[in-house]
Formats: C-alpha cells, structure tokens, sequence
C-alpha cells in the first residue's frame, strides 16, 4: 500500500508539471460536425451524446481508479441521481481501444445548459476523470481548475462529441415528467385513497 502510495504522489506530482509546462492557448472549436450537432440539439426534448478522447499515456492506472470510485459513488448514492444533477437520464464512461475514454449521455434540454449543470455540481468529479485524457484544460491535483475553467472545458467537450448516426427514444419526457409519473403510479397502486393521497395526485396531475 505505502509503495502504491508513493507512486500515486509521484504521479500526481509529475502529472502537474506536464500541465503547467504545455503551452497555454486559446481554444477554438475544432469539430468539423459542431453545427450538425448544434442543430439537431433543438429538435428534441431530450438529447444523446457521444464523446471520445484519448487517454493520456501513464494516466491509465489513476484513471481506473477514479472511474472504480465514481462507481462506488453512484452505488452509495441517491437512486437516479448523478451529484445530485436532475437533468440526466442516463450516463456512462467506459474504456474502449486501450487508450480512448467513451462518454455516453442523454440528457434534458440543450447541451450549453448541461454542460453548466454538470460544471455547477460535478466540476470535481469531471476534473478527475477527464484530466486523464489529452487537452483537458489544467487541472490541479484531479480537482481543482479543469472543469472550473468552463469555457476552456466547454470547447474541450465539443470537440470530443462524435455525431450519433441513430439514437432511439421510447418516449418524449423529461427527468421530472418521468418522476411524476412514478409517483402518479405508486399512488394510485397504494389504493384506499387518503385525503393527502388525493390532493398530491391533483398536484402531479
């Protein structure tokens, strides 16, 4: 354990200065699809996205490590929820090719308003997992900058998005709409309907 630790702090340490030795620039979007994306984001009442980018060598390790801990985190945590982020229907990181990071979402309303949410509640969390992976804005100590940093991450995001040939949608609802009509069922499942029961439905309804 204390030789493990010792590497993560060596790591950690090094990781930094690879940082804070890249040249500073201002980013640009680079995504040739952005407009494609843009556009089909208006369309719908929930989105899907798909983003990649590539690990950075070394980094595999402390990435495995983060993202075995965001799942231990999900696990422990509220039911549906996502650091507490009400928008998100759905989201998974998963390794693929060795060195490339796979992003999955779907997600309530436009992806500008997503990405606040998520740099609002969970900018800690992104800055961990992301700062593994080439041209993630600079991060110290896995928490601190990075996704604080939002228009650098916002373009960092954009970037990495691949457009989704088909995305299948069972139904045109919401995270809250979804809640509400759950609780509409468990009501009416309960039966002998209480005056509190019945004034809650009138609310849902």
């Amino acid at each position: 354990v204390s030789i493990f630790a010792m590497w993560l702090v060596r790591r950690v340490v090094s990781r930094q200065e690879e940082q804070y030795h890249a040249t500073e620039f201002d980013p640009v979007w680079a995504s040739a699809s952005k407009n494609e994306i843009l556009l089909s984001e208006t369309e719908n009442l929930h989105n899907h996205l798909l983003s990649i980018t590539k690990v950075r060598k070394g980094s595999s390790p402390l990435l495995n490590l983060v993202l075995s801990n965001a799942r231990l985190q999900l696990w422990m945590g509220e039911p549906g929820r996502l650091s507490g982020i009400s928008s998100i229907h759905f989201a998974r990181w998963v390794r693929i090719d060795g060195d490339r990071l796979l992003f999955l979402s779907n997600y309530d309303g436009l992806w500008e308003p997503y990405l606040d949410e998520f740099v609002n509640e969970a900018s800690a969390g992104l800055s961990a997992i992301w700062s593994n992976c080439c041209g993630f804005p600079i991060t110290r100590w896995y928490s601190q900058d990075g996704a604080r940093s939002a228009h650098r991450f916002k373009i960092y995001a954009r970037n990495s998005l691949v457009p989704t040939a088909y995305h299948y949608r069972a139904y045109e609802a919401t995270v809250p709409d979804l809640e509400r009509a759950v609780e509409v069922l468990e009501i009416l499942q309960l039966g002998n309907p209480t005056n509190e029961r019945c004034e809650r439905l009138v609310q849902l309804l």
